[in-house]
């Protein structure tokens, strides 16, 4: 853990509960109205059947109302109960207020009787902290209850804080494990994720994916270069590809030639990942490569055996790579069919569905993947491009930054996106690519900000 991360969230605790005993308790009970008011209004509210509460204490927004609201409408109550022996909370149902006991942390909860509701029942949440900031994190009581317990939802849960705005800051210290919210509800009303617009400050490190992100084709995106230069002033930057159809080298030559000089070692691209995750795992293994000329380039160089025909080999290969390549055809799907089939192992690099181009997509990598899968009925065991931890790992090693401390921008909420939120880190998603703010509701990945493009990118102060 880290000590001054941990430190900061001691004192914020410590000045957010001093506010708020501070505060009237009939201010707080008229603001706790008003929140609970905006709470049962919102949609995702009306419709849930099961939604889970908190029984307040002390100078918390106060539930009393609240559980009142959903056991006079019929519907079912789960409140918290912990678990202090497996550190956990579990979800109990409760009809009745009669039916809670206070705990040794003073708090009234459920009987170890009363029945557990299945994580995956529960329909809306409200979720206390002493503080929240404007991406979505939460400072609680310390404990990490709530942190462990959210991501055992459902992902169309609706997962909201409740707060007095006077708890809300700007920015909170935080650890990658957090859990996001987003959504908020205070006194003043919802506040939602993402937030449109760009980020409020500098990041010791930035990862850009390339296609959609920096350029188009052989196209630079106006302000790329400009952008990225301001960057370098001031922090690590590391480029991403999750295409294996060009080496490091290649990519550099590109972003020097479009006017943003990058050595090779600033370009970790998919190809290069898979080469060290097959280098520690099947080292020297032969290897039968769906994928162009500079992915198997890299393969034979590290020292694997390439083959090109395997069929002069009786199919026998230790392993099957898929890549984007655009020379796919039914000769190579035949090839990999009968290595997987004589028990290959299979591996791929990217599992994006389409790749950015100008004027349009062309078919990624997924379609040879499906391809192969849909013959053989075998999936790759690992798809090592984003949003693989593997290759987040690469650049946060490249770029020596803690993720929290680190800004991916990208075109792609299920790959770009998903991959920085995997690991911690913040996250920028630029609508010049493949998504569109309808991807962030159909993928459920949610960005910390959205911008038109890369020229949008720095604080807004230093535009």
């Amino acid at each position: 853990m880290n000590t001054d991360v941990a430190q900061a969230k001691r004192q914020i605790r410590t000045e957010i509960i001093a506010w708020r005993d501070a505060q009237p308790a009939a201010e707080r009970q008229e603001k706790s109205l008003a929140i609970w008011k905006h709470f049962f209004e919102l949609p995702e509210v009306a419709q849930a059947r099961t939604i889970m509460l908190y029984h307040s204490i002390r100078s918390e927004v106060s539930t009393e109302s609240a559980i009142e609201q959903v056991l006079s409408t019929g519907r079912r109550l789960a409140l918290p109960r912990v678990d202090s022996a497996a550190k956990v909370i579990n979800a109990h149902e409760v009809s009745d207020l009669s039916q809670l006991e206070r705990s040794s942390f003073g708090i009234l909860e459920p009987s170890s009787t009363a029945p557990i509701i299945d994580p995956d029942e529960i329909d809306a949440i409200a979720v206390p902290g002493l503080a929240f900031d404007a991406l979505g994190y939460r400072v609680g009581y310390g404990a990490g209850y709530y942190d462990r317990f959210l991501p055992l939802l459902r992902p169309d849960a609706f997962i909201t804080g409740v707060a007095f705005a006077g708890q809300c800051v700007d920015r909170l210290p935080r650890h990658e494990h957090d859990f996001r919210l987003l959504n908020l509800v205070t006194e003043e009303g919802v506040q939602r994720q993402p937030r449109m617009q760009a980020p409020d400050r500098y990041y010791d490190a930035y990862v850009f994916d390339l296609d959609g992100t920096v350029y188009l084709g052989p196209s630079l995106i106006p302000g790329a270069a400009e952008t990225i230069c301001a960057l370098r002033k001031r922090a690590r930057v590391v480029f991403l590809s999750n295409k294996p159809i060009n080496t490091r080298v290649d990519y550099a030559e590109k972003l020097t030639r479009l006017g943003i000089p990058t050595e090779p070692e600033d370009v970790i691209n998919s190809s290069a990942v898979l080469t060290a995750y097959l280098a520690d795992e099947m080292p020297s293994a032969s290897v039968y490569c769906v994928g162009e000329r500079p992915l198997r380039q890299e393969l034979a160089e590290a020292g694997f055996r390439v083959i090109e025909e395997p069929a002069e080999h009786d199919y026998r290969v230790d392993v099957v790579v898929a890549a984007f390549d655009r020379t796919f055809d039914y000769a190579k799907l035949n090839n990999a069919y009968q290595c997987i089939k004589r028990g290959a192992r299979f591996v791929a690099t990217n599992a994006d569905r389409t790749c950015p181009v100008e004027g349009g997509e062309i078919p990624d990598c997924a379609a040879m993947i499906g391809a192969i899968s849909g013959a053989s009925g075998v999936a790759p065991e690992v798809i090592v491009g984003k949003p693989h931890r593997l290759t987040a790992e690469a650049a946060l090693k490249r770029v020596g930054a803690r993720p929290a401390d680190c800004l991916m921008v990208g075109d792609r909420v299920e790959t770009d996106i998903a991959m920085g939120l995997k690991v911690g880190m913040e996250t920028a998603l630029v609508l010049t690519g493949a998504s569109d703010m309808s991807s962030i509701e159909r993928e459920r990945v949610c960005p910390h900000f959205v911008i038109p493009s890369i020229a949008a990118l720095l604080p807004e102060d230093e535009v």
